[in-house]
C-alpha cells in the first residue's frame, strides 16, 4: 500500500512517497541519520537568517513477486483492466505467470475472467469469441489449435513489464 508522508523540521522539508513495508523499514534509519545531521550543522542558538537545507529521498521501487500476483483480480488490478480484452489477457498471464500452463482453451479463459468479479461483466461471455479474434488478430494471443490459446512472447514481456516483474 502506497504511503505518502510529509515532516518539517524547522526550515527542513522532506516529502517521502513509497510502499509501506520500506517506509517501515527505511525511513526510521533515514530520520535518524538526519537527526544527527542536522545536531552537528545547527548550532545550539539558531541566527536570525534562515538558512535552507534541501534533502531529496526516493524511495526504491517495490518489486512484486509472483506470490503477490496469485490470481486475475490483483493482475487486472495491477494492468488496469478496462474491458473484455484487457481481462482475458490478465487470465492468460495468470495460467502463464502462475499456473504454469503456455495454452489454454476458450472455457478455461472465461472461467477464469469470472474470478475477477469485480473486473467481469456478463456481457463478456458473449462477446468472448470476438475479443480472442481480436487479440490473435492483432497479435497478441496465439492459436495454436481450435480455442486453444497463448499469449504472443511479446505480450508476456509487456504484460510483465505491466506487473513489475521485468
Amino acid at each position: 500500500m502506497p504511503v505518502k508522508i510529509r515532516i518539517k523540521l524547522g526550515d527542513v522539508e522532506i516529502d517521502f512517497e513509497g510502499e509501506e513495508a520500506y517506509f517501515k523499514e527505511e525511513v526510521p534509519i533515514f530520520l535518524s541519520d538526519l537527526s544527527k545531521l542536522l545536531k552537528d550543522t545547527i548550532p545550539a542558538k539558531i541566527s536570525e537568517t534562515p538558512k535552507t537545507m534541501t534533502t531529496t529521498f526516493q524511495a526504491k521501487a517495490h518489486t512484486p513477486s509472483i506470490d503477490e500476483i496469485k490470481t486475475t483480480s490483483t493482475i487486472a488490478q495491477k494492468i488496469k483492466v478496462k474491458s473484455g480484452l484487457d481481462l482475458i489477457l490478465a487470465a492468460a498471464i495468470k495460467f502463464t505467470l502462475n499456473d504454469g500452463k503456455e495454452t489454454f482453451n476458450r472455457d478455461e479463459i472465461l472461467k477464469e475472467m469470472q474470478t475477477a468479479t469485480a473486473f467481469y461483466k456478463s456481457s463478456f461471455n458473449n462477446n468472448a469469441t470476438k475479443y480472442l479474434k481480436n487479440l490473435v488478430r492483432s497479435g497478441k494471443l496465439r492459436q495454436n489449435a481450435t480455442h486453444i490459446f497463448a499469449l504472443s512472447p511479446e505480450t508476456k514481456i509487456e504484460l510483465r513489464e505491466k506487473l513489475g516483474l521485468e
